[in-house]
């Protein structure tokens, strides 16, 4: 399994892969919120990328993007999947057609890592997670927040359970909200921090905890990002290893 992300430089990376109207996921972060919209890859040149914002007729297309404002992309190519951030240089008034720069580096994927690993038996993962609100760049002190367990995890997302006891006894998560997540993977690594969206709330089971599915946002946006994403990558092969020689007949 790959555990870093490859990078490769200049357009030519992406006039291949994009040249046949490839669907697309465009990120950015709006008054300190996170937006999140399907595109299209219209036309790509040495200098620019010219992108379509997939349209739900029930909702107009509200962007609130400008000039100069920085953004990130991804979309699968065969068995990988490409990242980068761009700035954006001109939204059409209609607010459904972007140009961006051409980025000067991208970054490239084995879509294996967007499998879900499950944690090694008898690791224990502790999982904070705070709803996340305004402009803030970290959580208030004062906040709410939930512990769980880590139960699965791959470059996409993660499965986090919350267990039902003492004042979490209700855990009040909805789909679509969006929460800061801070774990560590291995007790001698550093802490990993990152922005998610909750997708599902299901209880176990037994009704002894509540599993939340999450996706993580906006890590394709910023070196920073794909740094954690880099690091999420790793813990993936690290796991995918010790559950491998867990299941050796000597182990």
């Amino acid at each position: 399994m790959t555990e870093m992300l490859q990078s490769s430089s200049g357009p030519s990376s992406l006039i291949g892969p994009m040249q046949d109207r490839t669907t697309g996921i465009l990120s950015y972060n709006r008054e300190g919120r996170w937006q999140v919209k399907k595109v299209v890859i219209e036309e790509i040149d040495q200098a620019q990328i010219r992108l379509s914002v997939r349209q739900d007729d029930r909702q107009p297309v509200q962007l609130g993007l400008l000039p100069g404002h920085p953004v990130g992309v991804s979309f699968k190519y065969g068995y990988s999947k490409i990242l980068f951030d761009a700035q954006v240089l001109q939204v059409d008034p209609s607010g459904r057609l972007i140009t961006l720069e051409v980025p000067s580096q991208v970054d490239i994927i084995d879509r294996r890592s967007y499998y879900r690993v499950r944690v090694p038996e008898g690791l224990k993962v502790n999982v904070i997670l705070w709803p996340r609100s305004g402009n803030l760049s970290e959580p208030a002190s004062d906040r709410p927040f939930w512990t769980g367990l880590l139960v699965d995890i791959s470059a996409g997302g993660a499965q986090v359970a919350l267990p039902r006891t003492g004042q979490q006894t209700e855990v009040n998560l909805r789909p679509c909200q969006y929460l800061w997540v801070r774990f560590t993977p291995l007790p001698y690594q550093r802490p990993i921090r990152l922005v998610a969206q909750v997708r599902t709330v299901l209880p176990t089971a037994d009704g002894s905890a509540i599993c939340v599915g999450l996706q993580s946002v906006g890590l394709e946006a910023s070196k920073e990002g794909r740094q954690t994403l880099s690091r999420i990558i790793g813990v993936i092969g690290q796991y995918a290893r010790m559950n491998q020689q867990a299941s050796l007949p000597w182990a």
